[in-house]
């Protein structure tokens, strides 16, 4: 019986961003470019000049939270993308530090059910994301790891940690 590859027989992507290699289970690219009509004359029938703004790439990532068994696996999940995209926004963006990045978050949804712990994040970037998805193939070391339950989250508020059985963090970034 032949072994497959998971090309064939999984959804899982490994995504190279910033350097780091992203074990995710969604991702969605698209080109996004934003089209206005301008009025010019009061009761002229039909556009004549519209605005026309640059054009940018959006990826829609939407993955569990992944607990690694070993720490030294080389692989990071949607919630790291996540946790990097806010550490970026804190900081003053310079042309320098723009060009080094791979991405910026736009907004983040985490999600804690009794299923599980699910990141939805939308990031993007001006160049696109040509050679950084890939199916996860052979050419990876073997680890063990599982998805994260709600048991896995603990939540300090007010000097005390709390266990959640439910909730969902919604994450905005304006820059």
């Amino acid at each position: 019986m032949p072994i497959l590859t998971s090309n064939y027989i999984a959804s899982w992507y490994v995504v190279s961003l910033n350097g780091k290699n992203r074990l995710l289970e969604g991702w969605n690219e698209s080109l996004e470019q934003e089209v206005n009509n301008k009025a010019l004359i009061q009761g002229d029938i039909g556009t004549h000049l519209m605005d026309i703004s640059g054009v940018y790439y959006k990826a829609q990532i939407s993955s569990p939270v992944i607990l690694m068994s070993s720490p030294n696996t080389n692989f990071y999940d949607a919630f790291d993308i996540v946790l990097e995209g806010l550490s970026v926004a804190q900081l003053p963006i310079d042309d320098t530090i723009a060009a080094s990045l791979d991405y910026v978050l736009d907004s983040a949804t985490v999600t804690i059910n009794p299923e599980g712990i699910n990141v939805n994040c939308n990031i993007e970037n001006s160049v696109g994301w040509v050679g950084q998805k890939q199916y996860f193939g052979d050419n990876y070391n073997d680890f063990t790891g599982r998805t994260a339950r709600f048991y896995d989250c603990i939540f300090n508020f007010l000097g005390g940690q709390y266990l959640v059985n439910s909730a969902e963090l919604q994450i905005k970034v304006n820059l």
